[in-house]
Formats: C-alpha cells, sequence, structure tokens
C-alpha cells in the first residue's frame, strides 16, 4: 500500500468510527427513551464515552445525512412558492443542510473527495472489495460502454427519490436506504426493503467497490456538477511516460494518460493514481481557478 492510500484508509478508518459512535449513540438514547427496555450491557458501558446524553433526546445518523435536503427539495420550494413557509421533509433539518452545504463546498474546492476520503459507506465497500480480493472473489468489471450506461443509474435513483418524496411528502429513500440501514441496525424504524439492499450491495461490493458508488448513489450524482468546477485536480506533465499505470489504478476507470487536467466530473481525487504512478513529478496536484 503506498504512502497516500495508507493516509486515504487512515482518514476513511475516523470517518468509519465516528459514524459508528454516533450510531452507537443513537441507539443508547433510544433504549433510554424506552421504558419498556433498558440498553444493553455494551451500550452501558460505553454510555460514558458517549458525546450525547439523554438531555439531547432523539439522536439518529440520518440527522447528518447530505441527502434529505435533495429529497425534499421540491416540497422545500413548493410551501415557499405557496406562501407556507419554509417547510422541510420528515427529519430534515438545518444539521441536514448544513453538511450538505458544506460537502457541496468541499466539491468546488477538492472536487468529490467527499465519496473516497470521508464516505462511511463508500470506505466500507472499498474494503468490502479488497476483502473479495483476497478471498479469491473474481472483480467485475463491465465493458467502458456497460460501465457509462449504469453510471447514469445514479441520476435515475436520484429523480425518482425527489420526485417521489415530492408526490409524498415524506422521505421515501429512507426505506431503501442501504447507509441507514446499516447504521441503524436493530432500530425498528428500519424498513426490510433497507436491509433487503444492504444485503445486495455488501455482496456485489465483493466484487466490485463501485456497485454502489458509481451506479446507484444518488448523492453521488448530486455532486457531479460542483466536481466538475472543482479547483484543486491533478494535471499531467510533461514527464509522463504514458505507462498508463494511472488508468490502471484509477477506480473510476478515467484515461487519465490522454488527459492534461483530470477535470472529470466522476474523479474523487482518490490520489490512486498518483500513488502508482512510477515517474516523479508525472502527476501533481494543482490549485487551478479556470474550469
Amino acid at each position: 500500500m503506498g504512502r497516500i492510500r495508507a493516509v486515504r484508509a487512515l482518514t476513511q478508518g475516523v470517518a468509519v468510527t465516528g459514524t459508528a459512535w454516533v450510531a452507537a449513540n443513537a441507539a443508547y438514547l433510544a433504549a433510554v427513551a424506552d421504558q419498556t427496555r433498558a440498553p444493553g450491557p455494551l451500550l452501558s458501558a460505553l454510555a460514558r464515552w458517549f458525546p450525547f446524553g439523554p438531555e439531547a433526546g432523539v439522536l439518529s445518523v440520518e440527522d447528518y445525512c447530505p441527502l434529505g435536503p435533495i429529497e425534499g427539495a421540491v416540497r422545500f420550494f413548493q410551501t415557499w412558492g405557496a406562501g407556507e413557509g419554509l417547510s422541510f421533509v420528515g427529519p430534515v433539518t438545518l444539521r441536514n443542510l448544513a453538511v450538505l452545504l458544506a460537502c457541496l463546498g468541499l466539491a468546488v474546492v477538492t472536487k468529490k473527495t467527499f465519496c473516497s476520503w470521508l464516505c462511511p459507506f463508500g470506505a466500507l465497500v472499498e474494503g468490502l472489495r479488497a476483502l473479495g480480493a483476497r478471498l479469491g472473489v473474481p472483480a467485475w468489471k463491465p465493458r467502458a460502454r456497460v460501465d457509462r450506461a449504469l453510471g447514469w443509474g445514479r441520476y435515475l435513483v436520484l429523480a425518482l427519490v425527489v420526485a417521489l418524496t415530492a408526490w409524498s411528502g415524506t422521505l421515501v429513500f429512507k426505506d431503501v436506504d442501504p447507509f441507514y440501514a446499516l447504521y441503524s441496525l436493530g432500530s425498528e424504524r428500519v424498513a426490510w426493503p433497507a436491509y433487503a439492499v444492504l444485503g445486495a450491495v455488501l455482496l456485489g461490493a465483493l466484487a466490485n467497490a463501485g456497485v454502489w458508488c458509481r451506479y446507484l448513489c444518488p448523492l453521488s450524482a448530486v455532486f457531479d456538477p460542483p466536481s466538475r468546477l472543482g479547483l484543486i485536480r491533478l494535471a499531467r506533465t510533461e514527464r509522463c511516460v504514458r505507462c498508463g499505470d494511472c488508468a490502471a489504478a484509477c477506480p473510476q476507470r478515467l484515461p487519465v494518460p490522454v488527459r492534461s487536467r483530470v477535470t472529470d466530473a466522476r474523479c474523487t481525487n482518490c490520489l490512486d493514481c498518483l500513488d502508482r504512478c512510477p515517474e516523479p513529478g508525472a502527476l501533481e496536484l494543482r490549485l487551478e481557478v479556470r474550469p
């Protein structure tokens, strides 16, 4: 493992651990609020280190999910246009909106680094593919044309989620959201289809880490436009010998050896190409204002 990949793995580990910690905290608070049962021994033992106590009330990982405001965007503007005031849908709060704005701002500056460095679900599926490789699970790598076609699935999911949320007035994606199911395991609020999707994605990730992030994740589609404007991007210098190692390492299957600057919306600045490049200085990160 290269040095950059090691740093990214460490960052992903912190993101996964932090999210799991909030999820455990939420499970503890739910058990405390439910007078018919008591928190389990493990949650009780961890309680002293949780950041939120019973005074915080109900807590959930969805309180910090940046997708919520996108889901309810249509209903939000519907109530605004009707003069009913600004109304969010379901559990969407200013915390969700703040996280979304922070992620969009990050994408404008550093492209989709949230996806490759900070997303706890993306880190999990990457880890599962690495496990699959060790177990001898053959990689599923569709042809380029099929891969591009499947990539439009993210936009289809996003359109359906927004349209159905506007129609129903509820966060419909919650019932099939694998992230919510994973970090709310055992909660009565998780619908069984979410567990089914989670299981399918986790199994698929053993063969292809992009089965969720590249083909189905609606949040990835949201980040595409600001990512294309990303100010910090990879550039290829005159030292490049076009060995092709960077393209082979790119999880987004981008043709890095023929790009002078990587402005593709799909680029997540994971820097695997930079880690793999055998020629010092052939690839470099640059801060550029031009599109």
